[in-house]
């Protein structure tokens, strides 16, 4: 089966993309970080011979943080003081102040913008919003596993999922530094 007939099946069977870009998301990241740490799947080239099918791959740690309720608290207080766009701006920056922008005073303004459009929008996903990290589908753990026993690296891969509240953007992001990946998910 090629690509195009794996897409048509996904489509005539209503895989969900989103679910889809995420399984994806996390595999490409933790493949890039197997081969840092050692790759042993049923062949390794290093030693010119097949591996012992026998030995168990080592979870990965999984850890997650979860900033929507930061998000909800400052939510809360926004609504609760009625506050103008502003106002809000600053309880945002004191009491959450997270976004998918780069940390400059250009990523300032851009996150200003996006929760000054996204902020009438909020309401309708205040449930998803709510049940934070418990929302995510699929589940992250049950990814890592798969990963885990599809490229069986020498030691643990630690990984941390950020879940936060966007602005609608959509942008997921990565970012690994000195043997810690980090992947940031938005819920809004």
């Amino acid at each position: 089966m090629g690509p195009v007939e794996v897409v048509e099946l996904m489509i005539n069977h209503k895989v969900h993309f989103g679910r889809l870009a995420f399984v994806l998301f996390l595999i490409s990241i933790a493949a890039g970080a197997f081969w840092k740490y050692g790759l042993r799947g049923p062949f390794d080239s290093r030693r010119s011979r097949f591996c012992r099918r026998d030995r168990l791959p080592q979870a990965g740690s999984l850890s997650v943080t979860d900033l929507s309720p930061k998000f909800l608290a400052f939510y809360e207080q926004a609504v609760k003081e009625k506050a103008s766009g502003d106002a809000r701006w600053e309880l945002w920056k004191k009491m959450y102040h997270f976004a998918a922008v780069p940390p400059t005073t250009e990523g300032d303004k851009m996150a200003r913008d996006l929760l000054d459009r996204a902020w009438d929008r909020y309401p309708s996903v205040l449930e998803q919003i709510r049940l934070g990290a418990a929302s995510l589908r699929p589940v992250a753990e049950l990814q890592l596993k798969a990963v885990d026993a599809l490229l069986r690296p020498d030691k643990p891969i630690p990984i941390e999922i950020l879940v936060y509240v966007g602005g609608f953007e959509d942008n997921a992001f990565t970012v690994a530094q000195e043997g810690h990946i980090m992947v940031a998910l938005p819920l809004g």
